[in-house]
């Protein structure tokens, strides 16, 4: 009878390998081991780990093998992994470097240690806002390359998408400057701007069903991103106005929670609207570009 046995040596090779973040973060290792094998050589594995791995589900998620919720899931776990490893390195090697018996390389090696993390963090925060600017131009780039070569059916929606969005600016425009006075009445704000809020409720209405009609899986996926930034408050704000906008047509008097029910709506649409244009101003810019 045999029984599944770990060997020895595995055994004791995976326990030593277990003790190696204890005594790290301890700083039981020698100044030269903590600071050259684990806070350098380490540190330098870990993040290139992580930004080949990035890079990896990046790729993925452009292709549309995953979905945009696992590629942010792995980046944060990531992120953490990197910090906590960061965290325990720093610590543990400037602990070694205090019981450094050299007390001048132990100095030097937490001097090194301060502007190593400095220059780290300044050189994560720049490789991040790169990674946004390039996401942002190949999102911009893609759109416009799809806009010359996508079908006829595709167009005329990308047209029809296109008209409403453009318009967007000028309702919430005139729905802020012209309408946000307390001197004016509730009943004149409303009736004032019905037509702009339904002609809203509609282009949002119509924008979702639009960009279901798309084929194209690319452009599709690009307008779909445009559509999850305004998210689920925009369902409610669009209910709120068709609600007030079809009391006025009625010709029924809009009481007082009707509009401060719409007068909230205009500022959560405000919020929302700059929200999206700031976090999608690539897209919306192609497609105030897209061909005639």
């Amino acid at each position: 009878m045999t029984t599944n046995t770990i060997p020895w040596e595995v055994s004791d090779a995976w326990g030593r390998l277990r003790e190696v973040p204890r005594r790290l973060w301890r700083g039981h290792f020698s100044l030269p081991v903590a600071y050259w094998g684990c806070w350098v050589l380490g540190g330098l594995i870990v993040s290139k780990g992580y930004d080949g791995l990035s890079a990896v589900f990046t790729a993925l998620e452009e292709t549309g093998r995953i979905s945009a919720a696992t590629t942010l899931t792995v980046t944060v776990v990531g992120i953490a992994v990197c910090l906590a490893y960061w965290l325990t390195a720093a610590i543990g090697t400037w602990r070694s470097a205090t019981r450094d018996p050299r007390g001048h390389w132990g100095g030097v090696a937490q001097v090194m240690i301060v502007i190593g993390s400095a220059l780290g963090f300044a050189a994560g925060y720049a490789q991040e806002s790169r990674e946004t600017e390039r996401h942002e131009q190949r999102v911009a780039t893609a759109y416009g390359a799809a806009a010359t070569s996508i079908s006829a059916h595709d167009a005329t929606i990308l047209e029809r998408i296109a008209e409403p969005v453009d318009r967007w600016g000028t309702i919430v425009e005139a729905i802020a400057n012209g309408y946000g006075d307390d001197a004016v009445s509730g009943e004149q704000w409303i009736s004032d701007t019905t037509p702009q809020l339904m002609a809203l409720a509609v282009t949002l209405r119509d924008f979702d069903k639009l960009v279901q009609e798309l084929n194209d899986p690319g452009v599709r996926q690009t307008m779909t991103a445009i559509q999850d930034a305004y998210g689920a408050e925009l369902a409610g704000i669009r209910a709120t106005f068709e609600a007030v906008a079809r009391s006025d047509v009625a010709g029924q008097t809009a009481t007082i929670e009707q509009w401060t029910a719409a007068e909230t709506a205009r500022r959560q649409l405000w919020y929302q609207v700059v929200k999206a244009v700031d976090t999608h101003g690539a897209v919306l810019s192609a497609i105030s570009q897209r061909p005639s």
